[in-house]
């Protein structure tokens, strides 16, 4: 039942909308609906332990953190209203409970990985249409966006497949996805991809990783510090995260929260969203930063000095636990790693359709799927 509940949400999710909602809403829910179901399940047949306790941590931390967070005060009809924190730590801990069941669970890594290369195949064609303005059913803000409603969401989610679709040796379809990443033009995207690509050849030999490090550092250093330089725009994603760790180092200043710093523990999960911009405007922020276009700046500003630390450690307990490496984990982990990048510049785990593939792709890294 886990495997066909994992094979639904990886074919619907990116395609799912829904009437008199943006394209990002539903997806969002949906995933929701569905890792809840995949967990309750989970419960039901058993779950196997999970031996990463830094992410026991984060989810427990998350949690203490709504504890400490600012009192908005927010009254609807003269009742106060619970903290929009309650929301999304539902969120956080429905997608956690979904990972570890993932993990745990049984299910064929072939059907899961062909399901996810038909869903980019799909997508990308989808996406070329709309470049040749052959677009029936949606009117996208942007030019190239397929169903996900934004590009800079589009690209990564077709850079996370390329590396599975190598692994499943479809040449073609992973050279047809990985142009379709840079005919979208996201250079978060295509970074991303190159770096995972280099991870994934590194990976063959220790030669190998030489030359990937040694390309990768050659890369880096003419991109920050080279000719390439003028060619990387951040689009303000540099001063919105530069804001964050300032609005860290000094009081909250709201009306009707008490003054004070909420550097360690932070503002509270989903924060970002309303508190950062009741200080700073999105009128002087620019209109594409309600998120902050940067995960791990986002989890700073909302979990504060401590969360971010322990969702880190976690991550790296989670990456070290995916070695030694054979084929398929080093394929995978290509794949991770193309999406945590992303999240760097892009808020690409805010998106209900590359949050459950993230919840696949880590939960078969580290479970006991089968490969046959």
């Amino acid at each position: 039942m886990i495997e066909k509940l994992v094979l639904i949400g990886l074919l619907v999710l990116p395609f799912f909308v829904w009437p008199g909602m943006d394209t990002r809403e539903p997806k969002y829910l949906l995933a929701a609906a569905l890792s809840l179901l995949v967990a309750l399940w989970g419960l039901r047949a058993g779950i196997r332990p999970y031996r990463n306790p830094w992410a026991l941590a984060f989810v427990a931390f998350a949690f203490l953190g709504f504890l400490l967070s600012p009192s908005i005060g927010i009254v609807v009809s003269g009742v106060p209203m619970a903290s929009w924190v309650l929301q999304a730590f539902f969120y956080l801990l429905v997608f956690f409970l979904a990972h570890v069941v993932i993990a745990g669970a049984a299910i064929g890594i072939p059907r899961v990985l062909d399901t996810m290369i038909l869903a980019g195949v799909v997508m990308s064609v989808y996406a070329f249409l709309q470049h040749l303005k052959m677009d029936q059913f949606f009117n996208p803000t942007y030019l190239i966006a397929g169903t996900l409603g934004n590009p800079d969401l589009l690209a990564p989610f077709l850079a996370m497949i390329v590396p599975i679709a190598l692994y499943r040796r479809k040449t073609l379809v992973a050279v047809g996805l990985g142009t379709m990443v840079f005919f979208i033009n996201s250079q978060v995207a295509y970074g991303a991809m190159v770096v995972s690509l280099l991870f994934l050849f590194g990976t063959r030999s220790v030669p190998a990783r030489i030359v990937a490090v040694t390309v990768g550092a050659l890369l880096a250093s003419f991109l920050a510090f080279g000719p390439g330089r003028a060619f990387v725009h951040d689009g303000g994603r540099f001063a919105v995260n530069a804001q964050v760790v300032r609005d860290l180092q000094n009081p909250i200043v709201l009306e009707g929260v008490a003054s004070r710093k909420y550097s360690l523990t932070g503002f509270g999960l989903g924060s970002f969203r309303y508190l950062f911009h009741v200080q700073h405007p999105i009128a002087e922020m620019g209109d594409t930063f309600v998120e902050a276009h940067n995960d791990y700046a986002e989890i700073l500003y909302n979990t504060g000095v401590l969360g971010l630390g322990l969702f880190l450690v976690a991550l790296l307990t989670f990456v070290r636990s995916c070695y030694p490496l054979d084929r398929l984990q080093a394929h995978l982990l290509a794949s991770f790693v193309c999406i945590a990048v992303c999240a760097g510049g892009i808020f690409a785990w805010q998106n209900g359709a590359i949050i459950f593939y993230t919840l696949v792709i880590t939960g078969m890294l580290v479970g006991r799927s089968q490969q046959t």
